[in-house]
């Protein structure tokens, strides 16, 4: 469940970078973050509160992958900035 919710993850960062395809580089990195990285607390609580800590489980699953995936994409990001004065 984890490596799907962690490619599930990868796939929103892709669709969220190209979604403006003509913006700068650093408008479409934070669109790409924005995509990923839904606000999975809000869930969790309301979740635990509303049902039961069961059925907050896969929003703290899905938190695992959002939160240990920002170093890899930060080097991405670091790359396609590369040589500019963006950074």
């Amino acid at each position: 469940l984890l490596a799907v919710v962690s490619l599930i993850t990868f796939i929103l960062y892709f669709c969220g970078y190209w979604l403006l395809p003509r913006a700068p580089v650093k408008e479409r990195l934070a669109a790409s973050v924005c995509a990923a990285y839904v606000n999975n607390g809000l869930a969790i609580v309301f979740a635990y509160q509303f049902f039961s800590a069961r059925a907050a489980l896969p929003a703290v699953l899905v938190s695992f992958p959002m939160v240990f995936s920002i170093v890899p994409v930060r080097g991405v990001a670091r790359r396609l900035l590369a040589g500019r004065s963006e950074w």
